[in-house]
């Protein structure tokens, strides 16, 4: 059996056991490294594994925290999805892959960060960012809309996106500066 993972562009054998578990815990594991391990032995235990929310590396964001975390990080790409979208599910795997291959922290930063948003939960939320079709992709800086990514998801365009971002610009303070040579 041949597989085509999203990480590259090529075809690798599998060489793996049969069983739904074992296939699943191959792609998870190829798509998310050791974060995809946690989740299929978690699936492995019988535990309900929902890779959104269960995530180390993408923040699920509702009307209590969405404006304070996108206000301290430098640059925020969130999804606003559906989980009934069929769009919304393909794009999982490089959302996910995307945000687990940025540097969180940048130097003298607040860092970068992926987040999602569930319109279906967070309907007033989704409206009042005038979220109309799902997927919808917005880069936030400093906790302000910069842009929409409008492309074919993939997880290294989703990536350099992200990367590319301004940093969010710093507060100055207003002391006065003394010439101490006059």
């Amino acid at each position: 059996m041949k597989f085509l993972i999203p990480s590259d562009s090529e075809v690798k054998d599998y060489k793996g056991g049969r069983s739904e578990s074992d296939l699943v815990a191959y792609m998870l594991e190829a798509l998310l490294g050791d974060e995809g391990v946690e989740m299929a032995k978690k699936l492995n235990q019988g535990d309900k594994v929902v890779p959104f929310l269960q995530s180390r590396s993408v923040k699920q964001l509702g009307e209590k925290n969405f404006n304070k975390f996108l206000g301290e990080k430098d640059a925020a790409m969130v999804l606003f999805y559906q989980p009934d979208c069929h769009i919304c599910s393909a794009v999982k795997p490089h959302f996910l892959k995307a945000a687990k291959g940025i540097n969180p922290k940048t130097p003298g930063g607040r860092g970068k960060a992926f987040a999602i948003v569930d319109c279906n939960k967070e309907s007033e939320l989704c409206a009042s960012e005038q979220i109309w079709k799902y997927p919808t992709f917005k880069l936030y800086i400093g906790g302000k809309f910069l842009a929409s990514y409008d492309e074919t998801p993939h997880y290294e365009s989703l990536r350099q996106f992200v990367a590319n971002a301004p940093e969010a610009p710093t507060t100055i303070s207003n002391k006065k500066h003394i010439r101490e040579d006059l």
